[in-house]
C-alpha cells in the first residue's frame, strides 16, 4: 500500500513538472487577459500587438487604447484558446426556471370547481376539472419546454473565452520574440 501510493506521487509530481515546462507561442494578434502585480492594470483583455523591449504591448478590446505593461510588472498573464457558447447551460437554466414557475402558477390557480352535468355535459363533464396539483404538473411541463427553448436560444449567443492560464514570463524568455515562451 504505502509503495503504491508513493508511487502515484512520484509520477504525480513528475507529470506536474512535464506539465510546467510546456511552452506557449504568444504571437502578436493572440487574445489575452493580462493583470499587473502592482495593480495598475487589472483583467485588461485585448490583443497583443508587439514587443517593445522588455514591456508588451497591448491593444484593449473594450475601446481600443494601446497600452504597454512591463514583464516584470505582469502579475497574471492568460491566453484565449477559443470562445465557446453557453447553449446547453442556457437550456438547463430555461428548463429549471419555466418548470418552477409553471408548477407555482399552476398550482396558485387551484382547485376547478364541481359541476352538476347535465345530461349533454356528462360525456364531457370530466375533462375541465383539474386539480391544483394537476395544473402544477401541466404548467411545469408547459413553461419548461418553453423555458429549455428560450434558454438555449439565448445561451447559444451568450460566447465567452476559453482561457488557459500562463504564468508571468522572464522578460529574457520574452526577449526572443514571442516563441517558446516557458512558464
Amino acid at each position: 500500500m504505502r509503495t503504491s501510493i508513493a508511487l502515484l506521487s512520484a509520477i504525480a509530481l513528475h507529470t506536474g513538472r512535464l506539465i510546467a515546462q510546456e511552452t506557449v507561442d504568444l504571437e502578436p494578434g493572440a487574445r489575452i487577459r493580462i493583470s499587473s502585480a502592482d495593480g495598475r492594470v487589472k483583467d485588461v483583455t485585448g490583443v497583443v500587438t508587439a514587443l517593445r523591449g522588455d514591456s508588451l504591448v497591448v491593444r484593449r478590446e473594450r475601446n481600443g487604447e494601446t497600452i504597454a505593461v512591463s514583464v516584470r510588472a505582469i502579475g497574471r498573464l492568460d491566453v484565449s484558446v477559443g470562445r465557446h457558447s453557453h447553449g446547453w447551460a442556457g437550456a438547463g437554466i430555461g428548463l429549471v426556471g419555466g418548470a418552477a414557475l409553471g408548477s407555482v402558477l399552476g398550482y396558485a390557480a387551484g382547485d376547478d370547481p364541481r359541476k352538476a352535468c347535465s345530461d349533454t355535459d356528462c360525456l364531457f363533464a370530466g375533462l375541465d376539472r383539474y386539480t391544483a396539483r394537476e395544473k402544477a404538473a401541466g404548467g411545469a411541463i408547459a413553461l419548461g419546454i418553453v423555458g429549455t427553448i428560450a434558454g438555449a436560444i439565448v445561451g447559444h449567443h451568450v460566447t465567452t473565452d476559453r482561457w488557459r492560464p500562463l504564468i508571468a514570463p522572464r522578460p529574457s524568455a520574452l526577449a526572443i520574440g514571442f516563441r517558446g515562451l516557458a512558464f
